[in-house]
């Protein structure tokens, strides 16, 4: 179940380390269609140094936070939790404080994502591969750290119409193709976002498919049309109490390493026609 990761990554990008797709920085989410950027097909297994910069330039992807929260290392793009300064106290439910990590974004409109992982098995912690919008639209890939047999899949996607906030609603809990596997083994992680359907795969098998009449709420449908980031990230899930909860949290930082870690391997976009 998801308790609003839409306010748990935005209020989590201040502990974030945050990467920007340099090629794509210029489209808007509110812009009219005949003025977006098209989407790019694009692939990257980061096997350079030169694939992530800490300063606009050639590099495809830009680095807008602090150092150390990621690398480019022979394994692929390591993403990087860090136990925070100081002292770390906790009541149980939530810590005071939340570790650093680190995400990468990107942009296009419907399209074929791939996000080929390996998660830590550190309760409290998630690992996410997001496609997420200016205007609040998201459709999520979410590894629970915390429940290493199962990885999750959400959309989110406010309207005008809505009253109140819209949680917890179009989540699902899926399996892993072989179900001996686990969060902590290399995967491929597929989000094929279209008008018409979203499908979410593991390993090249479909686990699940939405379609927009399956996303109607108080009359309205709710399903993703916003152009969207490709975000990847590793954050702590340990505050508020109902995203530590979801998160299986809190992180216990006595017992897990000052340093935790994710490995993304490769991220692969083909465009819908």
């Amino acid at each position: 179940m998801r308790f609003d990761l839409s306010f748990s990554f935005s209020f989590a990008l201040a502990a974030f380390s945050l990467l920007s797709f340099a090629e794509f920085a210029e489209s808007s989410a509110t812009a009219p269609p005949d003025k977006r950027s098209p989407c790019k097909q694009f692939s990257t297994t980061f096997s350079s140094s030169s694939d992530v910069s800490s300063t606009e330039g050639d590099a495809p992807f830009v680095a807008i936070s602090p150092e150390g929260t990621y690398a480019v290392t022979d394994a692929g793009l390591r993403l990087d939790l860090q136990k925070p300064q100081g002292t770390v106290t906790s009541d149980g439910e939530t810590n005071n404080v939340l570790g650093q990590g680190a995400t990468v974004n990107s942009t296009f409109i419907y399209g074929v994502t791939t996000f080929q992982i390996e998660a830590p098995s550190v309760a409290g912690v998630v690992v996410a591969g997001i496609l997420i919008a200016d205007d609040g639209d998201e459709i999520d890939v979410e590894l629970v750290c915390g429940d290493p047999t199962h990885w999750q899949t959400n959309i989110f996607a406010p309207q005008k119409t809505d009253q109140e906030t819209i949680f917890g609603v179009f989540g699902g809990v899926e399996t892993f193709a072989d179900k001996s596997d686990s969060l902590a083994g290399l995967h491929n992680y597929t989000v094929d976002w279209n008008e018409d359907r979203i499908i979410w795969s593991v390993d090249g098998k479909a686990k699940r498919t939405l379609k927009p009449s399956q996303t109607v709420v108080n009359g309205t449908e709710h399903y993703p049309t916003g152009l969207a980031r490709i975000s990847l990230g590793i954050w702590d899930a340990s505050s508020p109490v109902g995203t530590s909860d979801w998160g299986k949290g809190p992180i216990n930082w006595n017992k897990a390493p000052s340093t935790i870690s994710a490995t993304v391997r490769g991220v692969w976009l083909e465009c819908s026609s």
